[in-house]
């Protein structure tokens, strides 16, 4: 695709990421990026539901928490709850340990092909590519050409808010991806050389198990 070698293009290697300097007690203020978009941002009947404009947030958040190894961004604190938070962190952190630094060049792409509520839970059923959306030294274009369908868990919280719970694939179900909106982040993310454990930011009051 000529829309991803033009901005994937604009990504450079940057060195290991400076150590921690940050308030203990306050989370990091992030400015959000732009999305630039292919073809347009997602459309389609589902795009206006509370649940789904929550998760597709989450999903904003996920990746801005990830390409900026910290955890108590409000983008990724208002729309995802602690415990997924918390292993997100704990992924990270383990992923600094493989040597092999990643970026998420934009959102994850994924189509809405569904979406079911009952009491203060919903469900969102994407037809998603996330597997491959990422950018590496070895995998220097993001790939959108492995599809499957995942389940975007929210809980309403105790403001009546919408927050993701968890993420379940749906093995062995295919999708519909042909209406896939594909965003990439403006400016570009850095991909680092390296990512020291030490670097990657906590969510507020989180305390390692033993």
């Amino acid at each position: 695709m000529v829309a991803i070698a033009t901005i994937v293009g604009a990504l450079s290697l940057s060195g290991c990421t400076p150590a921690p300097q940050w308030d203990p007690d306050q989370p990091t203020i992030l400015e959000t990026p732009e999305v630039v978009w292919e073809n347009g941002p997602p459309s389609g009947e589902f795009e206006s539901h509370e649940a789904v404009i929550a998760a597709r947030a989450a999903n904003l958040g996920i990746s801005l928490a990830s390409n900026n190894h910290d955890y108590t961004i409000a983008q990724l604190t208002d729309y995802v709850g602690a415990d997924y938070i918390e292993w997100l962190y704990d992924g990270d952190v383990a992923d600094t340990n493989t040597g092999y630094p990643t970026v998420d060049p934009g959102p994850y792409p994924e189509v809405v092909i569904g979406v079911t509520e009952a009491g203060d839970r919903a469900e969102v059923v994407f037809c998603s590519s996330s597997k491959d959306w990422y950018i590496s030294k070895d995998h220097p274009e993001p790939s959108v050409d492995v599809i499957h369908e995942v389940a975007y868990v929210m809980q309403r919280d105790e403001s009546g808010n919408y927050k993701l719970e968890t993420i379940d694939l749906l093995t062995g179900r295919d999708c519909d991806y042909s209406e896939v909106a594909i965003g990439y982040f403006s400016p570009a993310p850095e991909l680092p050389v390296s990512v020291p454990a030490e670097s990657v930011r906590p969510p507020l009051g989180y305390v390692a198990e033993d």
